[in-house]
């Protein structure tokens, strides 16, 4: 059917072609013809090359399939993603305000430059998130210096630190914490308050500190120091000071510390009230609004020669964890005193040695030597020398009075003159006289009642005439005065027991050569007057001895030394009066085993040797040393112990 088709329409195009009318030859054909071109010089002899022929076409490319189509679109979107990615995060980390970071925390601390006494200090700090993310745990810590009070349900109390979450700070907003605190100082005084912010981003785990500070200035003192005392003071001339203390503040002050510093050659008498610790510092538990206190305080200068002596007085807060010494100081005031060359120059010497050195012992006497001399440059005449001799550590009734001194016991003084000493008639520029008493401290008791860190006070007075004076100035004196502390009386004793004491002992007694036997040592530690600081008893225990380990009291502190063979029991505090007054001795037992050999048969073996108590008297700061007799097997303080019974048999 198709080749007919085909056919009829080759057919059909034939008789079209041949019919009447068609395109004729000569249209179909062109005449040839002759023509001229110009051709240009340059191109004569050059190469004619053939025309270039022109590529085939490319072969027709076939269809693409479906699932190309798909992979090649989801490729195109992935890297439009992937590209976008990396700009936003690139946008991201270039753009600072979109980075959470330190820098964009602005935390300050905002209070007035200067305080007051008793008037609160607002102090208030500020955080600010200029991050795009919140902070979360948010804490804030006030660190206050010393000398910060507060207002509680306790009344006033100290201040040292105080911390306050914030919880969540969004991003863009400030936080505000205000706290109000009393501050106290010397006037002029910079104080610093500190601040720290701790925290972290939100949905991060690191935890973050951001701190600040900030310094305000006092104003004024809370209280008012003040010192009364001479301008001018010659050596041995008495002095008074008299120290002022008054409130400035309605904030009730607790454990305020006056404190009195001395110069060199500044002999303490006594002070109104006593001092609290030592001789120069005084404790008010309270010092309410207005409240004033008054010290007054006595003594005398013992320097030669011209000079200038400061009295140095403080007050202050006491130090939480040493009540003793000021932690916030609140006025310091220095007072000078200017020291004229006496006309009559007088010293005390105990022993030989000054009396600044000097540490008097019980039962043992003291010699005592008063110099005088004349350190004008005229005579002196009709000189009286008269020492006052006083203390808790004195027995009157030992004083005894060299170069024809009189001592009278009703006013505690002895007097020479020129009517029993003719050196004292007239003394040249130059001269000098020694004239010498002693006595023997001996008082543990006076009147029923135990002695407490005993001293002994020597004054000495001296009045003569300048000669060759007119005017009515020529009557001269002068005093000096002397402190001797009483060392305290401490003992040590040492006792072996067998039948009796804290522990039941087994062996053979007598003691047997090869044989263990059981032996109670006991030590006992007595004190007298002063407190003892330090105390600790030491033994060397012989090579035929052991340690049991039994020891009683078992809380006592004694320990053996398995390599140095040495027993030690650290006591520490020994308090005046303890086995003497009402407070009981110190002691502890323990026990040693005794193995005697063939060579102590018909002995006493020894049970501890080189024993010895060591400690330090706090009144006098000496070390003190006691002795005790070595121990053996003989047993005389065992009441049930007969003769003999610690001699050793084979």
């Amino acid at each position: 059917m198709e080749n007919e088709l085909e056919h009829s329409r080759i057919e059909q195009r034939n008789r079209e072609l041949h019919k009447q009318g068609a395109l004729g030859e000569e249209e179909r054909l062109h005449v040839l013809q002759k023509e001229r071109f110009d051709v240009q010089g340059e191109f004569r002899g050059a190469k004619i090359r053939p025309p270039t022929v022109p590529p085939p076409p490319p072969p027709p490319r076939a269809p693409v399939p479906l699932s190309m189509k798909l992979l090649r679109t989801f490729a195109v979107i992935a890297v439009t993603s992937a590209i976008g990615a990396i700009g936003y995060f690139g946008y991201q980390f270039l753009d600072p305000s979109g980075r959470p970071s330190e820098e964009n925390i602005i935390m300050t601390l905002d209070m007035p430059v200067g305080a007051n006494p008793g008037e609160p200090v607002d102090i208030a700090v500020h955080v600010t998130n200029k991050n795009k993310v919140a902070l979360d745990a948010a804490d804030v810590l006030l660190q206050f210096p010393v000398g910060t009070y507060a207002s509680s349900s306790q009344g006033i109390v100290p201040l040292h630190e105080q911390k306050t979450s914030l919880g969540i700070i969004t991003a863009g907003e400030t936080a505000d914490y205000h706290v109000k605190a009393y501050m106290l100082g010397e006037e002029q005084q910079l104080k610093e308050v500190k601040a720290a912010l701790s925290y972290r981003f939100i949905s991060m785990n690191p935890v973050f500190t951001k701190n600040a500070a900030r310094s305000i200035r006092m104003l004024a003192s809370p209280v008012t120091l003040s010192v009364d005392t001479v301008k001018r003071a010659t050596s041995g001339q008495s002095i008074t000071a008299t120290i002022a203390v008054r409130s400035n503040t309605e904030v009730p002050l607790q454990n305020v510390l006056v404190s009195m510093d001395y110069p060199l050659g500044f002999i303490y008498g006594d002070a109104v009230p006593r001092p609290s610790v030592g001789n120069g510092l005084w404790i008010i538990p309270t010092l309410s609004q207005s409240d004033s206190v008054t010290i007054t305080v006595n003594g005398t200068f013992s320097s030669e020669g011209a000079a200038e002596r400061v009295l140095r007085a403080r007050i202050g807060a006491a130090d939480p964890a040493v009540p003793n010494v000021i932690s916030a100081q609140y006025q310091e005031v220095l007072t000078s005193i200017a020291l004229e060359t006496p006309f009559v120059g007088t010293s005390m010497a105990f022993n030989g040695q000054s009396a600044d050195s000097v540490v008097a012992r019980y039962g043992v006497r003291l010699s005592a030597g008063v110099n005088v001399r004349n350190t004008s440059s005229n005579p002196i005449s009709h000189v009286v020398v008269e020492v006052t001799i006083t203390g808790s550590g004195l027995d009157p009734a030992t004083i005894d009075v060299t170069k024809d001194g009189v001592y009278r016991a009703q006013t505690n003084t002895i007097t020479w003159d020129e009517r029993n000493d003719p050196r004292l008639a007239r003394m040249e520029p130059g001269d000098f006289a020694t004239l010498g008493f002693s006595f023997v401290p001996n008082a543990e008791r006076k009147n029923g009642q135990f002695v407490v860190n005993p001293q002994i006070t020597t004054s000495v007075r001296v009045r003569a005439v300048r000669e060759n004076v007119a005017d009515a100035s020529n009557e001269v004196s002068a005093l000096s005065q002397s402190v001797i502390k009483v060392a305290t009386r401490a003992e040590f004793a040492s006792r072996a027991l067998h039948y009796t004491g804290a522990f039941t002992n087994g062996g053979p007694m007598p003691p047997q050569v090869d044989k263990e036997t059981q032996f109670t040592v006991v030590w006992n530690v007595r004190n007298a007057s002063n407190a003892l600081d330090g105390a600790i008893v030491t033994a060397q225990l012989p090579p035929h001895a052991l340690w049991s380990g039994i020891v009683s009291p078992s809380g006592e502190d004694v320990r053996y030394d398995d390599i140095t063979h040495l027993v030690t029991w650290r006591i520490g505090a020994v308090p005046a009066g303890a086995g003497v007054g009402s407070v009981p001795p110190k002691e502890v037992s323990f026990q040693v085993i005794l193995v005697p050999t063939k060579n102590q048969v018909n002995s006493y073996p020894t049970l501890l040797e080189q024993q010895k108590l060591s400690a330090t008297d706090t009144f006098t700061s000496e070390s003190i040393e006691v002795s005790a007799s070595d121990l053996n097997t003989t047993l005389p303080n065992d009441p049930q112990a007969s003769d003999r019974i610690g001699q050793v048999v084979p």
